[in-house]
């Protein structure tokens, strides 16, 4: 499956969720190393 290509825009939205996320409690450690991941691609 070919990467999908983003801009910068949509990769800061990404990240800004990913923070919410982790901000607003104790996020699922599943999500959370998922998440992570995501945002070291972005």
């Amino acid at each position: 499956m070919a990467k999908k290509e983003i801009g910068f825009n949509e990769a800061l939205k990404g990240i800004e969720e990913i923070l919410k996320n982790i901000e607003e409690g104790e996020p699922d450690i599943d999500r959370l190393s998922e998440d992570v991941k995501k945002a070291a691609e972005l």
